[in-house]
């Protein structure tokens, strides 16, 4: 039981990202073959499609956070020894 939560503390976020992933990738891609080759569109894998997006960004970010990986920004001016 111990080992169980202590992968799943470890692995959850990651594993989520890439099932997230993979779902929206599959979905768009049967939604451009519906399109193209059946001349005909599923009217619900935009929304799906979007949804996953939008937990995946979320899931992600709190991954992110608890790897301490994200991008950091630093705007760093040079010391002239000329002052005017």
């Amino acid at each position: 039981m111990k080992k169980g939560l202590q992968f799943l503390n470890r692995y959850l976020e990651e594993i989520l990202c890439v099932a997230l992933m993979s779902v929206m990738t599959i979905i768009i891609f049967v939604q451009v073959i519906m399109r193209y080759v059946a001349h005909n569109s599923l009217s619900w894998s935009e929304e799906l499609a979007r949804y996953c997006f939008i937990w995946l960004i979320y899931i992600g970010v709190a991954y992110g956070c608890s790897i301490l990986r994200l991008t950091r920004r630093c705007i760093c001016f040079p010391r002239s020894s000329d002052r005017t």
